[in-house]
């Protein structure tokens, strides 16, 4: 299977899908969304410059208590461990949130390119310490730093399709494996999308479930994230799910999960046009259609109409 990227042209060959699609490009917002670059040379300046930031990332925990609460001052009271991602053994403590995970210092940094620059630089012998461990703080939300540390740690956690996933888990995955550089998470994720966006008309029409990750009215996040991380291949379609929502719906935005998914301005604003220009090539299809057909006919479906 060809490996899915982050850029790209959309990879629908099917004249009736780039028929569909295509009402979204022109109104893309005039330019092209390029994939964010994740070159080594660009994470070593990029923590050169943040170098000195890193300590004032490091906070001192009191301690735990026997349920793997957090005492002290300096941390919410309902911050956690958890304990699928907590390895006594590890060397590592990041903190996401109310979430703590000991995890392997050394698996990360081979895993990433980020975490290898982040956590090559030499810190300070004061440096505040859990159980012997450092403490980073990764400034994600919580549920996206555990799904992307469970993938890196439990391989049976995340695997490429067909194996099923969840959209939350599959966002969480693309989100920070594209942002810490780890190419074969990003990889998974980018499957996974493709499986749930068709990039043919045979996979269109051969779809099984009605919507993206089997997860009602997830198209809205769905688009958010892909026009977010850039992701041009997938955003036409992902518009297109999105466009056969009703206005008010456009306008207003929908519940998803429990949540209330408002789309920015300026995708409704590509929505609304592309809707409308889409509703007009299927008028002018069908009255083209009609005026094709031999007078007779059209004359017999008259009479009948009458």
């Amino acid at each position: 299977m060809s490996r899915p990227s982050t850029r790209g042209s959309s990879p629908f060959q099917s004249p009736v899908l780039r028929h569909r699609v295509g009402a979204f490009r022109a109104h893309d917002h005039g330019k092209e969304r390029s994939k964010p670059q994740h070159s080594r040379h660009h994470h070593q300046i990029w923590c050169s410059k943040h170098r000195h930031s890193f300590p004032s990332a490091i906070t001192t925990f009191a301690g735990m208590d026997a349920a793997g609460g957090i005492q002290g001052q300096d941390f919410p009271a309902d911050t956690i461990r958890v304990e699928d991602l907590w390895f006594p053994d590890h060397g590592l403590v990041l903190q996401a949130g109310n979430r703590l995970f000991r995890v392997s210092g050394g698996l990360l940094a081979a895993r990433s390119s980020v975490f290898r620059d982040m956590l090559s630089m030499p810190q300070p012998d004061s440096q505040p310490l859990i159980e012997g461990c450092p403490v980073v703080t990764l400034h994600d939300p919580p549920a996206d730093a555990e799904y992307f540390l469970k993938a890196v740690f439990d391989s049976g956690f995340f695997e490429r399709p067909p194996a099923p996933s969840t959209f939350h888990i599959v966002a969480g995955v693309l989100r920070l494996s594209t942002k810490y550089d780890v190419e074969y998470l990003q990889h998974r994720a980018l499957l996974h999308l493709s499986a749930a966006l068709p990039r043919s008309l045979a996979e269109y029409d051969s779809r099984i479930l009605a919507s993206p990750f089997g997860a009602r009215n997830s198209e809205f996040s769905l688009l958010i994230l892909v026009y977010d991380l850039g992701i041009a291949w997938a955003t036409p379609t992902a518009m297109y799910f999105a466009s056969c929502f009703p206005v008010k719906a456009i306008i207003d935005g929908i519940s998803f999960d429990g949540s209330q998914i408002h789309l920015p301005p300026s995708l409704q604003r590509t929505l609304l046009i592309g809707r409308s220009t889409l509703a007009i090539a299927q008028n002018n299809d069908i009255f083209r259609c009609l005026r094709s057909l031999p007078l007779r006919r059209l004359s017999f479906a008259r009479s009948l109409s009458d």
